[in-house]
């Protein structure tokens, strides 16, 4: 499903869920860790200058309960990405995820899917050159979550796994005066994380 047609049926969801008592309303804040590559050469075997490494993801996420729906909880998710070592270079994906989260009645586990809009700075390169600029990433991310523990009052301790696609075309993979096969260059970011949230 696209992410404009997936963040299109979650804005309505979280319309309809408006009405959810304020106690119903789940806040987590989270921090996950990986591995992002993007740019990879089309061609195994020939050069490529991928952009990528270590990233730390920061995150806040706002989950609404469906009314009559025990299973299902609209969330938006704001989720800045830092790539390691962090430096004006490296850049930083400011990424908005747009989703839905199905889970067992006590919320004990789940699994979330959403479409992101990730406004981005970084410094991308091809192999002849390396340029930086500021452009819109296009995507999605699906999670895996289980909860540790719960005290008395409902807050809970939970671990995470994600998997993302982003897609963007930067100045660097696509001008047009580069020989055909220096812009034969993977136009998405696959990323893997794991981390943990709090939430209450």
């Amino acid at each position: 499903m696209k992410a404009p047609l997936l963040s299109g049926l979650v804005l309505a969801a979280l319309l309809a869920s408006s009405s959810a008592r304020a106690a119903d309303v789940r806040i987590d804040i989270g921090f996950d860790a990986g591995w992002m590559i993007w740019g990879d050469s089309a061609v195994r075997g020939r050069r490529a200058n991928p952009t990528g490494g270590i990233v730390f993801i920061p995150s806040a996420r706002l989950s609404l309960p469906i009314p009559g729906v025990s299973w299902l909880d609209a969330q938006y998710t704001q989720a800045p990405m830092v790539l390691a070592p962090f430096s004006e270079q490296t850049g930083l994906v400011d990424a908005n995820d747009l989703g839905v989260e199905f889970h067992t009645p006590d919320g004990a586990l789940g699994f979330a899917l959403a479409g992101t809009v990730a406004p981005m700075y970084a410094t991308f390169c091809n192999p002849e050159w390396c340029y930086p600029e500021a452009l819109v990433a296009w995507g999605g991310t699906a999670r895996l979550q289980a909860e540790l523990s719960r005290d008395e009052r409902g807050r809970a301790a939970r671990v995470t796994i994600s998997a993302r696609l982003l897609y963007a075309e930067p100045t660097a993979w696509n001008w047009p005066g580069l020989d055909p096969e220096l812009r034969r260059v993977v136009p998405t970011s696959t990323m893997l994380t794991a981390g943990g949230s709090w939430s209450w």
